[in-house]
């Protein structure tokens, strides 16, 4: 028998995308946590456990989650049925509405980077070992990237240690991150007057020569 879940990826877009899990994680998965999957070809992301099941998907062969965030889920049913309200209401995606309503620090992704909350005081707090690895790091280089962070404390310590940053206020997400999906821009020309075709032919041959 294999093992699924549906998870909703914080992006605008009304796509819910099937991983395959194994059997020890379909045991304690439950809906509402978050799981680290593979998202386009090289890119990870945070996603919502929205359903967990037995049916393979028909259309493509599902990849499997990176790793598992929660024993406990940070959403409860309700509210994952109140996003799928809010959704359909306001005509907008699902993972827009989760993008809106979850802490930017808990839906990290490749790309995503930290950096240092200068107005925390470090000296009179405790860290484990991991945290002050990621702090000096960060002392260094000024910013750190989620895929870096991961690469720096492993898989298994990645969350307790943004978990006890973020808690403490060390950590902050950069500014300057944008989303996957940006907006597009077009430049248009508004004449004055009406011009006829031959006209505007002949504009647009001046233009190019320019």
């Amino acid at each position: 028998m294999s093992f699924y879940i549906d998870v909703i990826v914080p992006l605008p877009i009304d796509t819910i995308f099937t991983y395959r899990i194994n059997k020890s994680e379909y045991g304690f998965l439950k809906k509402g946590a978050r799981v680290i999957v593979p998202f386009g070809n090289s890119k990870l992301i945070t996603g919502i456990v929205c359903k967990i099941h037995n049916e393979t998907p028909s259309l493509y062969n599902p990849k499997e989650i990176e790793y598992v965030i929660d024993e406990v889920p940070i959403v409860n049913e309700n509210q994952l049925e109140f996003f799928k309200w809010m959704s359909n209401y306001y005509m907008c995606s699902i993972g827009q509405v989760i993008k809106n309503a979850i802490p930017s620090l808990l839906l990290l992704k490749s790309e995503s980077e930290m950096v240092l909350n200068y107005n925390t005081r470090l000296e009179k707090l405790n860290f484990s070992a991991e945290s002050k690895v990621v702090i000096d790091q960060l002392e260094k280089n000024k910013k750190i990237s989620f895929n870096e962070l991961t690469n720096l404390v492993g898989k298994k310590n990645v969350n307790k240690t943004i978990n006890e940053l973020s808690k403490k206020s060390i950590i902050k997400l950069n500014n300057e991150i944008y989303d996957y999906f940006k907006s597009k821009k077009l430049t248009r020309i508004f004449f004055s007057k009406s011009f006829s075709n031959n006209d505007l032919n002949k504009i647009n041959d001046k233009l190019i020569k320019k």
